[in-house]
């Protein structure tokens, strides 16, 4: 009976979210359209051409006999959410619209709208949303075959921002419905949270260049699919020239879909041999490449296996974050928090391998942190798989944290059988480091093509070390006035917690509460909930330096790697490289003086609240508005 009754409340929450999220779809986004507002007119063939400038018709479409060809329409005055321009091109260009308006007042004004179209496209897609009572359309080459004008005001359900209000509704039912074992734990929780957001970025987020350098990372990624023969779609090799300022309406998102989607770009091109070795800096494209790879052998097209790819990278960073909470047994709240800022979800989201080295991170300082918080539990082999192995992953892609591996010199002599094994297993653990470093200078001094950056200019691994060498105090002194003036911008900056790459910066009131939420989830505990993680003053300053050794150690590569030999300034270096720093920082706040009392569950309800609306804001504001409407 209570299991009867629990279904038909958990099927009542839903058929709720359903009913407020159609509502709010079709009586508020869609209010300009209810009632006589309503208006599609469509304009075409001949109608086109008697109101066209510079075209010729051809048939039922009208084509361009010269560049900067003109289409002016006179309209009844109404609000017209979109225009549509059905065409067919040869080569990518941009459209400018100019829509002839009157203010309350009689003045006459024109607003313009520059909307680039990608000759393999069907239609180029502007959201006007205003009042306009004339339309020009100027077609900027000559041969563009434009065979229809469409200027929408209906009733329209918008798939993207329907799911999108259906994510938030379900986010709040499900905060309410969460045992209070559950969010203690906070594991859970923050699993179906972390995947909800994910799967409404992977909905939403266009099959275009979306994110930092993926032009390197999707050809990888697909490679990395193949065992030893990579077969070269036609999308995979067009991939690069999809520029995402094309996209940005959700009927142009469609259309990229159903392209990819298509026999023509489905075609294998080309074959290449490939070794069966993933190199060791490519392990953190594992994920994505897996789930690349099963989408192929089910026979699917490029549409699937680029979101395949995309959901395999979410999968592997929610469940080893989920992971990292579990087993952390302080902390798990920090670690929910920094798991679900804007930047880390979004990188999860997208090809890179940042989500992989960040997740491991997260994974790493929860182990650290469990094996600090029992002094008197005697360390294991799984507690050393567990801290150890996720760094020694994330230095095979970036040996840059390979120093935080160092922690283990905090952990007293209680903790081993004797000491002779702490005096093993710290030396082991230095000899580590020692390894992971010097295969980075080796790889720079042996084969420096493979680690210099062509995009970062003139770049000489072997003259900018040459350079150091001949200049040490010069480059001290560059590198301390770097880490010093970017250290705590690019640890809590907009550019690390709220950045969508291409799609731009949550910034102002967003990013004050992430970074409100970050500073009160590391100075605050709840008072007789132990154990207390606060690390002893001499504790922090060790671990201050080992960030610092990082820190130096990402500046130190990317001068080598990106700058110009001899060039004062280090370039390259980007603010989200220090993610996988905020946790360690973030301890070095940690204090047992700063408590509250309050119950562990409503706190982690009100935290993991916060959360969600930081990110769903984010992604409503920087995805939603500017590419799916």
């Amino acid at each position: 009976m209570f299991k009867i009754r629990k279904s038909l409340k958990i099927g009542l929450l839903i058929f709720l979210v359903i009913s407020v999220s159609l509502a709010i779809e079709i009586l508020f986004f869609n209010r300009h359209a209810l009632g006589d507002q309503a208006n599609h007119l469509i304009i075409s063939g001949a109608d086109l051409f008697k109101q066209s400038e510079g075209f010729h018709l051809n048939d039922q479409a009208i084509v361009s006999d010269q560049a900067q060809a003109r289409i002016r329409i006179e309209l009844p005055t109404g609000y017209f959410e979109k225009v549509r321009i059905g065409y067919t091109a040869s080569v990518s260009d941009q459209f400018t619209l100019l829509c002839y308006t009157k203010d309350q007042h009689g003045i006459s004004g024109v607003i313009t709208f520059i909307d680039e179209y990608d000759h393999r496209m069907p239609r180029a897609v502007v959201n006007t949303q205003m009042v306009f009572s004339e339309l020009e359309v100027v077609v900027p080459i000559e041969n563009i075959e434009v065979h229809r004008l469409e200027l929408l005001n209906q009733v329209r359900i918008n798939p993207f921002r329907l799911l999108f209000l259906l994510s938030c509704g379900l986010i709040i039912v499900l905060l309410l419905m969460f045992s209070e074992k559950q969010m203690e734990n906070l594991a859970t929780p923050f699993l179906v949270l972390a995947l909800i957001v994910g799967f409404q970025l992977l909905a939403c987020l266009p099959l275009a260049h979306v994110s930092w350098d993926e032009d390197t990372h999707l050809p990888g990624i697909y490679r990395q699919s193949f065992f030893q023969y990579a077969a070269w779609r036609q999308a995979a090799i067009e991939y690069e020239s999809h520029r995402l300022s094309v996209i940005n309406s959700a009927e142009e998102h469609l259309d990229l879909m159903r392209y990819y989607a298509s026999d023509d770009a489905n075609k294998v091109v080309w074959t290449e041999v490939k070794g069966r070795f993933i190199p060791l800096n490519h392990r953190g494209y594992l994920p994505q490449s897996t789930m690349m790879r099963l989408a192929r052998y089910l026979g699917l097209s490029f549409t699937w296996m680029h979101l395949a790819g995309r959901l395999g990278g979410l999968l592997f960073y929610a469940f080893i974050v989920m992971l990292a909470i579990h087993i952390a047994k302080a902390g798990k709240r920090l670690i929910a928090v920094i798991g679900l800022l804007p930047t880390p979800l979004y990188l999860a989201s997208t090809f890179n391998y940042d989500y992989f080295i960040i997740a491991v991170s997260l994974l790493a300082m929860a182990a650290f942190i469990r094996l600090y918080l029992s002094p008197n539990d005697r360390i294991t082999a799984r507690d050393a798989i567990l801290f150890i192995g996720p760094i020694i992953l994330a230095c095979y892609i970036k040996p840059v944290y390979a120093p935080l591996i160092l922690l283990v010199m905090l952990l007293p002599q209680s903790k081993y059988v004797s000491r002779k094994q702490m005096i093993l297993f710290k030396t082991g653990s230095f000899m580590i480091l020692v390894l992971l470093l010097s295969s980075m200078a080796l790889l720079a001094f042996m084969n420096p093509q493979t680690v210099s950056d062509p995009r970062g200019g003139d770049t000489s691994v072997s003259g900018q070390i040459a350079y150091i060498l001949s200049n040490p105090l010069t480059f001290f002194s560059l590198l301390s006035s770097r880490i010093a003036t970017t250290f705590l911008p690019y640890l809590l900056g907009t550019e690390t917690l709220m950045h969508f790459a291409y799609l731009g910066i949550m910034q102002h009131n967003t990013h004050y509460i992430a970074v409100g939420l970050l500073l009160f989830t590391s100075h605050i505990h709840v008072s007789g909930n132990p154990p207390v993680l606060a690390l002893p003053g001499r504790h922090k300053l060790f671990l201050l330096g080992l960030i610092l050794m990082s820190c130096a150690l990402i500046w130190t590569a990317l001068y080598l790697s990106f700058t110009p030999v001899g060039l004062y300034t280090i370039n390259g270096v980007q603010p989200r490289y220090y993610l996988p720093l905020l946790m360690p920082a973030a301890l070095l706040l940690r204090s047992n003086r700063i408590s509250i009392s309050i119950n562990v569950a409503r706190l982690n309800r009100i935290i993991l609240g916060i959360s969600a609306f930081i990110v769903m804001n984010s992604i409503y504001q920087r995805v939603i508005l500017p590419i799916c409407q």
